[in-house]
């Protein structure tokens, strides 16, 4: 058996999709999820034939519809962050 990195897009975040209780923060609503190994890919991301998630949290790769990957979560996690801090 391969011991490997799940390598797993979330595809949604923002603050709706984020718990918070007694310390702890869980992420929640995997419907836009997405394994890398199921799809094509390479070091650069993968792409993906469909269009989902929230557009205003989407990473800008993700509405052009080019490579995506974790770095695009990282996007709509500071997209939440300063919604959070400025709402």
């Amino acid at each position: 058996m391969h011991n490997h990195e799940l390598r797993i897009i979330h595809g949604d975040l923002k603050a709706a999709n984020i718990l918070s209780d007694a310390g702890q923060i869980k992420l929640t609503d995997f419907g836009d999820s997405r394994r890398l190994e199921q799809v094509h890919h390479d070091e650069s991301g993968a792409i993906f034939n469909d269009f989902k998630g929230s557009i205003l949290w989407m990473a800008p790769e993700v509405l052009q519809q080019k490579r995506v990957g974790r770095r695009s979560d990282i996007w709509s996690l500071g997209c939440t962050l300063i919604e959070l801090a400025t709402a």
